[in-house]
């Protein structure tokens, strides 16, 4: 289960869980957003804090999808024709 929905379904706020799992806020909300992978030690935390609910293989996905999305945008900005 992805961090994001748990959160939601649990109804846990981003204050508490970062305090539950010892990161900051900010951490947690990339965490949801994709934007960042949690070190092996936080994954762990995460999958105690929740129970299991969220595993470290949960994040995988999310930041394969949005490394690939960067990829090819830059990928599409190399390969465009150069403005006159």
């Amino acid at each position: 289960m992805r961090i994001d929905i748990y959160l939601a379904q649990m109804e846990i706020s981003l204050d508490a869980f970062s305090r539950a799992i010892g990161v900051t806020p900010e951490a947690v909300r990339r965490y949801r957003a994709g934007d960042r992978l949690p070190h092996w030690d936080v994954m762990l935390r995460i999958s105690e804090a929740t129970k299991g609910a969220v595993t470290p293989n949960d994040f995988l996905p999310v930041a394969r999808d949005r490394a690939s999305h960067r990829a090819k945008a830059k990928a599409e900005r190399l390969l465009a024709p150069a403005a006159e």
